[in-house]
């Protein structure tokens, strides 16, 4: 459930930032996270 929450939160912030660069980085940050709860 928590993890829904996360996705949906992160979803929504890439749709509100514009910068690609700013993308990268919660991609990045979100593949860390995946990585640590896998």
């Amino acid at each position: 459930m928590k993890l829904c929450k996360v996705v949906g939160a992160v979803v929504s912030t890439i749709k509100k930032a514009d910068l690609k660069e700013h993308r990268l980085l919660l991609v990045r940050e979100l593949g860390k996270r995946s990585a640590e709860t896998i």
